[in-house]
């Protein structure tokens, strides 16, 4: 494994344990909700956020 692939896999579980604790935060546990689409969903946001 390369350290570009380590530093993605890193980034996303940082990123899918910020969505975890939002999620939590807000009470919308959704347990129908998968990983995969909570990742695309706070990649996107955070994609939002870093531009603007």
């Amino acid at each position: 494994m390369s350290l570009k692939e380590v530093k993605v896999r890193e980034m996303d579980s940082v990123i899918w344990m910020r969505a975890k604790i939002a999620m939590i935060k807000r009470k919308e546990h959704n347990p129908h909700m998968t990983m995969a689409k909570w990742l695309q969903t706070a990649i996107l946001a955070q994609l939002r956020k870093e531009n603007g």
